[in-house]
Parts: structure tokens; sequence; C-alpha cells
């Protein structure tokens, strides 16, 4: 016969072991999974966005946001205001690339391309890039980059 008791003093602590160990969630873990977070939602964004789904790109946003396309940074406090920053996008757009930025904002290089529902105006194959803030699964901040930069500009300024 086996001695139960032995048995579970030998082999319990070694089971709590291997489940912490499984359980551990480090900083770095942390970081590429908000990275990985961000690039679904941003990758998701461009896709709805260069369909002409103006409302669908939207509900990805946060309420309120920040955006800035070529301006200062606008306070959109409303899910109207959300919605018309995105309807103002003369042209659509696929993520090319995406990589770390300062203060837990993403770069995201886009390649442009036409917009249904919309007129791009000749911009099409050109490329932008974006410094983009993503919280809870919803674009918390988008600014635009100027075309020289790699990195979230100094004091949030855009083109």
């Amino acid at each position: 016969m086996h001695d139960v008791p032995l048995l579970r003093r030998l082999v319990l602590p070694f089971l709590l072991l291997a489940l912490l160990a499984g359980c551990g969630d480090t900083t770095a873990q942390r970081a590429e999974d908000r990275a990985s977070e961000a690039d679904r939602v941003i990758r998701a964004w461009s896709e709805r966005l260069r369909a002409g789904d103006v409302e669908g790109a939207a509900a990805l946003w946060a309420v309120p946001s920040r955006a800035a396309n070529g301006s200062p940074p606008l306070e959109l406090s409303t899910l109207e205001a959300v919605e018309a920053f995105n309807e103002a996008f003369p042209c659509g757009s696929v993520v090319t690339d995406t990589r770390p930025g300062d203060d837990g904002f993403t770069i995201t290089d886009f390649r442009l391309t036409m917009r249904e529902g919309a007129d791009c105006q000749g911009g099409e194959g050109g490329e932008a890039s974006a410094a983009i803030r993503v919280r809870d699964g919803r674009i918390t901040d988008w600014l635009r980059l100027p075309e020289d930069s790699t990195s979230t500009p100094p004091g949030g300024r855009v083109v």
C-alpha cells in the first residue's frame, strides 16, 4: 500500500510550484500583450475605414479621445465627433508596420489607398505615419506624425 499522506507531502509542493510558475505575468509579457492588442485594434480600424465602414471604424475609438491629422490635437468628446474625424479621412490605408513608441503609443506606418465612399484625390500609394495609443481595446489617441519622424513627437506635436 502507498502512504497517501507521505505522497501528498512530496507531490503537492511540486504541483503548486508548477501551477505558480505557469501563472506568472511578467512586465515584459504585459507589454507584449498590449502591443498585440494595439496592433489588432489599429489594423481592424484601418480595414473598416478602408471599406467605408465609418461607424465600424469609430466603434474602435474611446470616447473621449484625442486626434490630430495635420491639425492641433482635437478632443473628441462624443461618438459623433469620433465619426466626423474618421469620415474626414479622404483615403483608406493599409498598415505596413507597427512598433512600440513612447508613453504607450504604437508608431504605425500606413500605405494610403482608395477608401470606399471617399475621394483620395490621387493620394493612393502615398505613405503616412501616426502615433496611436490603444487602451482597453479602444483608440484613445491618434496623432499624425511628421513625414520624417520615427517616434512620438515631443509634446505631442503633429504635422
